[in-house]
């Protein structure tokens, strides 16, 4: 048998079946961590408000005050144990805040956190295919 006949009933056995696959998936519960200086949380926002406890949340929020001009943005999380992390900064860059803007349900968040103060250190969003409860 050669193997192009090889391949084609391989292909026409898969196309039979209705094998497919559906690429990789991952949950991103919420997660805390301290360092010493810095702590931090990561998490999926629709993994954390999808898991089996009713404790996980994680994300931000950006608060402008129209009279003059200023933002504030604040992170929160808290894990199955019900341990929180948050932080805030009230002198963000324009690029914090439209990072923070474009947080939707299929994000990870990833903050980090001066432990001393409590001034957000750095905000990661990230929107990828693997993470976020799609079916």
């Amino acid at each position: 048998m050669t193997t192009k006949t090889k391949l084609s009933i391989l292909a026409a056995l898969v196309g039979a079946t209705g094998l497919s696959f559906g690429g990789m998936k991952a949950t991103v519960e919420v997660g805390l961590y301290s360092g010493g200086y810095y702590s931090g949380a990561q998490g999926n926002v629709t993994d954390a408000r999808n898991s089996a406890d009713a404790t996980q949340y994680i994300g931000c929020d950006v608060t402008t005050y129209p009279n003059n001009g200023t933002s504030y943005i604040s992170c929160s999380a808290r894990n199955a144990a019900g341990q929180y992390a948050t932080c805030y900064t009230s002198q963000p860059s324009p690029a914090m805040v439209d990072l923070v803007q474009s947080i939707g349900p299929r994000s990870t968040v990833h903050f980090s956190y001066s432990t001393s103060s409590g001034v957000c250190q750095w905000i990661k969003v990230s929107n990828m295919s693997h993470a976020g409860g799609m079916q």
